[in-house]
């Protein structure tokens, strides 16, 4: 009994610091929700990250005042920056074609992270799978991550933002 409680208060303390937890598996990653938004269906953000070591993350944002949303991928593949740059990448999900995006290549921690702009309510409405995503740039591969789970985060995306 006390193990359990031990466990929940440990849980507690990480979502209070991290976010809350949607999916976890050891072995394959973590979805966060980031933030709950601000209660206009807005703010709302879910996060992925891969495990057992920390490889790759991907951060869907939501609508705010000032835009429809952003897709940021974080890992260790991406080239390495100082300044914003504007790029290309191709962007696939794992059964569907490669499409052309345009993103911004950033510095972000110790990494760089390619910022795409989206709109993260029209995808949200429309996945409809566990998927896998990559991004090439310039036709070599700088991020993959599985994003089992997703179907979690996606409904809780649409929660926040309140169209589900």
């Amino acid at each position: 009994m006390m193990s359990l409680l031990d466990s929940l208060v440990k849980r507690a303390e990480f979502e209070a610091k991290y976010g809350r937890i949607l999916f976890h598996e050891p072995n394959v990653g973590i979805w966060l929700m980031t933030s709950e938004g601000d209660g206009t269906g807005k703010n709302c953000a879910v996060s992925f990250t891969e495990t057992p070591k920390v490889s790759n993350i991907v951060l869907f944002s939501g609508p705010s005042q000032k835009g429809a949303g952003a897709i940021l991928f974080q890992g260790v593949g991406m080239p390495a920056t100082t300044g914003i740059r504007e790029i290309q990448p191709t962007l696939t999900f794992k059964g569907a074609k490669p499409v052309p995006i345009n993103a911004a290549l950033i510095p972000h921690g110790k990494n760089s992270g390619i910022l795409v702009l989206a709109d993260v309510l029209g995808m949200m409405r429309h996945a409809n799978a566990e998927n896998e995503v990559t991004l090439q740039l310039d036709g070599k591969e700088v991020f993959r991550a599985s994003m089992t789970g997703f179907m979690k985060a996606r409904s809780a995306m649409l929660k926040c933002m309140k169209v589900e």
